[in-house]
């Protein structure tokens, strides 16, 4: 992952929007 563990919960959010939109 690029993303810090601090911000693992925006990370995951954002994969998801990510793999919605493709």
């Amino acid at each position: 992952m690029f993303c810090s563990i601090f911000i693992t919960n925006m990370c995951t959010y954002a994969y998801v929007l990510i793999l919605l939109l493709y």
